[in-house]
């Protein structure tokens, strides 16, 4: 369903749906907190409120990785440079802030949990309030399909609809499966396909694997929300200097930084056991450091690439990168625990 909704309702709308099922699924956390002993309607809420969060999760991705595809393609317009000149600097941009929710949201949670110790409650409904404001700021976006470009003087003319060279416009085209699998099985979707798996690898490593077997066993549980602040932060900057790397130098470097880095992460992992509450702060604090480089360089410039060699059919593309990524993310769930 990822790609139908946003070549339907646009990519404007499809964010704004997203986002406020997101709000929906923070509001149905809230109504199980409410009524701890009523198993039944626990599963009559989180399970219809999981599948649309699943659903929504996949339109949002795609949705928001076509809009910054299509705005970057009309900022590189407006500065008169080639098409996918400005790849790296949007998704940089973009990734670093996104990726600040990971210190808010660790942040939030361990201060009203652990320093205020409120009841979870009160952690739901900041949660919904902080979605529903999220929403709503999504129909505070420039449309890109409406208005011509008529005059280019001022940038937020400019990001109403895409006028760039022939066989580069990011284009709303109907969607098709035969489309769709016409353009996974081309040559360059091929190619980076294992780069798909091992991004989502990695994120289901650092937030499953790691979290539970290293950061709690080591330091504790209470020590998670802040070691994933510490990851966070470290993403917010690398994915903005990836981002700017990627639109200078080309993607190449950044993304060998990000293996070389995901490779020592791993060999860390494999070679220096963690013992119950050993306290090694150290080896915890240079893995997540680490892994954030990893997932930075990976994300950030898999979407740098992909925009730049299939900027008129993002959706498709960022779709099929999706398919792995949330794939491979949801075996690493599965099969980690019985590596470990």
């Amino acid at each position: 369903m990822g790609p139908l909704i946003p070549n339907h309702f646009g990519m404007k709308k499809s964010m704004f749906g997203s986002a406020f099922v997101y709000a929906l699924f923070a509001f149905a956390n809230l109504v199980v907190v409410l009524n701890p002993t009523n198993q039944t309607l626990h599963w009559i809420v989180m399970l219809p409120a999981a599948f649309l969060e699943g659903v929504a999760a996949s339109v949002l991705w795609i949705a928001q990785a076509t809009y910054l595809t299509q705005l970057s393609v009309l900022y590189a317009e407006f500065k008169h440079e080639p098409v996918v000149s400005s790849m790296g600097l949007f998704n940089g941009v973009f990734y670093s802030i996104f990726r600040m929710s990971a210190i808010s949201g660790n942040l939030i949670s361990s201060l009203v949990l652990g320093y205020f110790v409120w009841p979870a409650e009160s952690l739901f409904v900041m949660y919904t309030v902080i979605g529903l404001s999220g929403a709503a700021l999504m129909l505070m976006l420039p449309s890109t399909t409406k208005v011509s470009v008529t005059n280019d003087t001022e940038l937020a003319k400019l990001v109403q609809t895409p006028s760039v060279a022939q066989g580069n416009e990011p284009s709303r085209r109907g969607f098709t499966f035969q489309g769709l699998w016409t353009m996974a099985t081309d040559n360059r979707m091929v190619v980076l396909a294992p780069v798909f798996v091992l991004n989502g690898l990695q994120q289901g490593f650092a937030t499953g694997e790691f979290t539970s077997n290293f950061i709690r066993e080591s330091v504790g549980g209470a020590s998670i929300g802040y070691v994933m602040a510490l990851y966070g932060g470290c993403n917010v900057v690398s994915s903005y200097g990836f981002g700017k790397l990627a639109d200078k130098y080309g993607p190449l470097g950044g993304q060998l930084v990000g293996f070389g880095a995901m490779l020592v992460a791993f060999s860390l992992c494999y070679w220096i056991p963690v013992e119950k509450c050993d306290q090694q702060w150290p080896l915890v604090v240079v893995i997540a450091v680490l892994l954030s480089l990893g997932d930075a360089s990976s994300t950030t410039l898999t979407s740098v690439v992909l925009g730049q060699e299939f900027p008129s059919d993002a959706v498709s593309v960022f779709s099929i990168f999706k398919v792995y990524q949330s794939g491979s993310a949801a075996a690493s769930y599965f099969f980690f625990p019985y590596m470990t």
